[in-house]
């Protein structure tokens, strides 16, 4: 009995974190693009060479900003590391395909959008996996 009411309140105190999370982040449901030169900049060029060209070359994701990120005998790369990019690359895969079919530049940015979701979902994702490996 005293289990279950301990999960009923865990339950409502992560619903409760999620939704200030949620206020926490930029709104990418009203943004273009993603800006040079920040950390979510780098992570977010990672995704979107592997998602939309399944390579590392970033000559169409860095353009304009080849002197402000890691340039080496002309090649150019964020600086940010890859990890995040390939776990978050479905998501804007999935965007990309849903911005094809709904036409929907002008009203929102679904690659963006759902890129913002992914760290929500592995962050629900880790919770569940824990959860799990510490029932057993």
């Amino acid at each position: 009995m005293i289990e279950k009411i301990k999960n009923k309140n865990l339950a409502i105190y992560l619903f409760w974190i999620l939704v200030l999370l949620f206020f926490l982040k930029i709104d990418y449901r009203l943004t273009e693009d993603i800006f040079c030169c920040s950390d979510d900049f780098d992570y977010y060029s990672h995704a979107e060479t592997i998602a939309e060209d399944f390579d590392f070359d970033y000559k169409n994701q860095l353009k304009g900003a080849e002197t402000k990120r890691y340039n080496y005998n002309g090649k150019i790369a964020p600086i940010g590391f890859v990890g995040s990019g390939i776990l978050s690359s479905p998501f804007i895969a999935i965007g990309n395909f849903l911005d094809s079919i709904f036409n929907a530049g002008q009203i929102t940015n679904f690659k963006i959008l759902l890129y913002s979701f992914s760290s929500i979902f592995y962050l629900l994702f880790s919770f569940i996996l824990l959860n799990k490996t510490l029932r057993n």
